[in-house]
């Protein structure tokens, strides 16, 4: 199977993803868009397609992450800060650094 960027991922790595977006959706059902847990699972998501090497995808997630977590938090708090670590090997994953 590919993804937009021509990379194979294997199936289970798909269904990872699946799984992924339904606990996204199912956190923001349950708890909204900007509680805790339900930007977490954003977090976990990102994760996940950076892992399958999704990196445009996953910087789209990453960022939504880091602003929910920079008003939730503040800028200094240790989750808004890795959400931020993620974001920089990100942009160095896509080759932007």
């Amino acid at each position: 199977m590919y993804v937009s960027n021509r990379t194979f991922i294997k199936p289970y790595q798909w269904i990872a993803k699946v799984l992924g977006l339904q606990v996204k959706e199912i956190c923001r059902r349950l708890y909204g868009e900007k509680h805790p847990d339900t930007v977490l699972s954003s977090y976990g998501l990102a994760a996940i397609l950076a892992g399958m090497g999704c990196f445009e995808e996953a910087e789209i997630f990453y960022w939504e992450v880091l602003q929910n977590l920079t008003e939730i938090f503040g800028e200094e708090h240790p989750e808004t800060l890795r959400s931020m670590s993620r974001l920089a090997a990100t942009f160095y994953s896509l080759g932007l650094l």
